[in-house]
């Protein structure tokens, strides 16, 4: 797994130049602050976002097609406002995939393997930084450190 500093140099890797490194840093954001499968990455919709709830959550499509809503982050929500801004505008389509590339004029959702490559990608940009890093990496690594953290916060929300 990827021990703290190492998740923050990660999510700090990608740059702001490039709008598919933006993108990019918002997916990897969002992965660990959900602690999410890569699958249930990818299946993200718009409409999935609650971001003016009273507790900011998305809303997550898992395994055995059964959902569950996980708290975010505030300084997770500040992003995705700015990404929901820049990537889906002021009227986004709530059925759209909230993470996307344009082949052809036509939007079509990432696949699993363009997020595996995303995160090797910054995996090995950090370790020629002089990070030490993991040499066999997979998104399921970004998600067990917080997974006890959210299954936390969850217990203490419904005893209140």
């Amino acid at each position: 797994y990827f021990e703290d500093d190492q998740i923050k140099a990660l999510l700090d890797a990608p740059g702001k130049e490039k709008r598919s490194e933006r993108r990019n840093q918002m997916l990897l954001i969002l992965g660990y602050d959900a602690a999410m499968r890569v699958g249930e990455l990818t299946g993200l919709k718009v409409g999935d976002l609650h971001l003016d709830a009273e507790t900011p959550y998305i809303r997550i499509l898992g395994k055995g097609e059964k959902y569950r809503s996980v708290p975010l982050m505030k300084k997770t929500v500040q992003h995705l406002h700015g990404y929901l801004n820049e990537f889906h505008g002021d009227a986004p389509d709530l059925t759209a995939p909230l993470f996307y590339t344009v082949t052809h004029g036509r939007m079509h959702r990432l696949f699993d393997d363009c997020i595996q490559k995303v995160l090797k990608k910054y995996t090995e940009q950090c370790r020629n930084e002089g990070v030490r890093m993991p040499l066999d990496v997979h998104f399921h690594m970004l998600r067990n450190p917080n997974l006890n953290k959210i299954q936390t916060f969850h217990r203490k929300a419904y005893k209140k």
